[in-house]
């Protein structure tokens, strides 16, 4: 039994702020851990989970700023990114009690979303690029 439990142990940590919120289930994917994640996903999905923990994680950063109207869009190519995305990924993150989770659709899901974050951080960081150059030369 212990040894089993050595090999399963992880951290699956629930969060009443986001339960209140209305997300369930209430799983806080930045401060939960699993051990064996790298054991049980390719790579893609690893470099998905990754990126989409950045956004999530990125979002809670200026959640305050987007509170109060201080957050500046255009800033920051991945806070922008998190901000447009958030949605779809909460939405990725939620299932009703009577819902049965699809492993393949899930998956498919977190990597377009992965894919397309990645692509719009891209693109902002080449018109932030732009822009400035063009500053520049004024």
């Amino acid at each position: 039994a212990d040894a089993a439990r050595g090999i399963l142990d992880g951290h699956i940590i629930l969060s009443r702020k986001i339960a209140h919120k209305g997300h369930f289930p209430a799983i806080d994917v930045l401060d939960s851990v699993s051990r064996v994640s790298g054991d049980v996903s390719d790579n893609a999905q690893i470099a998905a989970r990754l990126q989409l923990t950045k956004l999530i994680a990125e979002y809670r950063e200026i959640d305050d700023l987007l509170q109060i109207g201080a957050y500046a869009p255009g800033s920051n190519p991945v806070a922008d990114t998190a901000i447009d995305l958030i949605d779809p990924i909460h939405e990725l993150l939620q299932q009703s009690t009577n819902e049965k989770g699809n492993f393949e659709q899930s998956k498919s899901l977190m990597l377009k979303l992965a894919l397309q974050s990645n692509e719009m951080i891209q693109q902002r960081k080449v018109l932030a690029g732009a822009q400035r150059q063009q500053a520049q030369q004024q």
